[in-house]
């Protein structure tokens, strides 16, 4: 009899009206949320789980302990040094008989372009009279142009500023100090005019540095000419020079020394072993001097 009433009261139950829903809108909303934080959250690990298994399967291949740093970019180390020589001819011109040889102290830092076993030296000989260049102040644009290309080709040396010194009253000569590692430094430039053509005063002047072979020379398409000598050695004085000449009968001499003037006339401070600048850098102070 009991059984028989619980049916009865379950039928009327089922058959009876839907009961209320209760949910509102705000009680999905959030729930939706949550789920979706949920999905996130599981794709998220489920991404850190391939990556890390990667990078352990990586790990295993390749020896290396496990990291969760992130990759470094590479450091590129920024090469200091230039070439040391210039990627010339020699003037087309018969080599000079050497009359003795210049050696470097054994035992001594070895100098830059110079050999170990030495550089010949020759005497300028017997040579016709030539073009006799005459003594020029330097425009200030042009001072202006020399000392920005000293400090460009002369990096990361630091170049102070351009000075006028006269060793005579009408010969003006105008000095640079040059400083890096290795110590301070000189350049000397000399301004001249020439009565004669570029390339006629070049070849004259060709062996005017003791040198045996022919100077390194470049010639432009507009007449300029501009020609590197060797390395210069009186004791442990070192000189190398550069002359330009350009077809408004401008003419430039370079040196650079390894020394910086001392207390009294013709006093020198030797500071390195070789010239401040290289041959190549030579070069390039050339080029910006035969631009204006």
């Amino acid at each position: 009899m009991d059984d028989e009433k619980l049916i009865q009261a379950l039928r009327r139950e089922v058959d009876g009206p839907a009961p209320t829903v209760h949910t509102q809108l705000s009680d999905i909303v959030p729930r939706g949320l949550r789920r979706r934080r949920i999905r996130q959250a599981s794709s998220i690990a489920a991404a850190v789980a391939v990556v890390v298994g990667i990078g352990f399967a990586a790990t295993a291949f390749d020896g290396q302990p496990l990291s969760n740093e992130p990759a470094k970019t590479p450091v590129v180390e920024i090469p200091t040094t230039v070439p040391l020589t210039a990627d010339w001819g020699r003037a087309n011109l018969p080599a000079m008989t050497p009359i003795s040889t210049w050696k470097p102290d054994a035992g001594k830092t070895p100098i830059p372009g110079v050999p170990a076993a030495g550089l010949p030296q020759c005497a300028q000989g017997n040579m016709p009279p030539g073009p006799d260049p005459k003594p020029a102040s330097m425009a200030p644009g042009v001072q202006q142009l020399l000392l920005e290309a000293l400090r460009e080709v002369a990096k990361p040396a630091e170049v102070g500023g351009l000075v006028e010194r006269r060793p005579s009253p009408d010969e003006p000569v105008y000095w640079a100090d040059i400083k890096d590692r290795a110590g301070t430094a000189t350049i000397r430039v000399w301004p001249e005019t020439t009565p004669a053509s570029p390339l006629v005063t070049a070849d004259y002047q060709a062996f005017f540095e003791n040198n045996c072979q022919p100077p390194k020379r470049v010639v432009k398409p507009d007449g300029s000419v501009m020609q590197i000598y060797e390395i210069r050695p009186a004791g442990s004085v070192m000189t190398q020079t550069m002359r330009i000449y350009l077809p408004d009968h401008r003419m430039y001499t370079v040196m650079a020394h390894n020394y910086v003037p001392g207390s009294g006339p013709g006093d020198f401070l030797v500071t390195r072993p070789g010239p401040v600048l290289t041959e190549y850098q030579l070069a390039k102070l050339g080029e910006a001097l035969m631009s204006p």
